[in-house]
């Protein structure tokens, strides 16, 4: 009778929290970070091309990343391949 943890993000009305933790939910503000983004078009088969696109302009303008990367599906129609997801990476200088 186990069970798994999943997080899922989506911005909510600061005023909706009380509402959303009846439901069992647990409401957590992700932190703001200092991070390089980019867009990727298309299906999330296909998504890997434009991570490695992103990581070498990090890598080429000096700096390094830090965490985990986030990932913000913006439109999501059932025909995949008009997609649009944000990717961000969190960053910092590279030592």
């Amino acid at each position: 009778a186990g069970g798994i943890t999943v997080s899922a993000a989506a911005p909510i009305d600061p005023g909706s929290i009380d509402a959303i933790a009846t439901t069992g939910l647990t409401v957590i503000t992700l932190p703001a970070i200092d991070a390089v983004t980019t867009t990727h078009h298309g299906p999330m088969s296909t998504i890997e091309s434009t991570y490695q696109a992103l990581f070498a302009w990090i890598t080429e303008h000096g700096l390094q990343t830090v965490g985990y990367s986030r990932e913000l599906a913006v439109h999501c129609p059932p025909d995949q391949t008009e997609w649009i997801t944000e990717l961000q990476v969190e960053v910092t200088a590279a030592v």
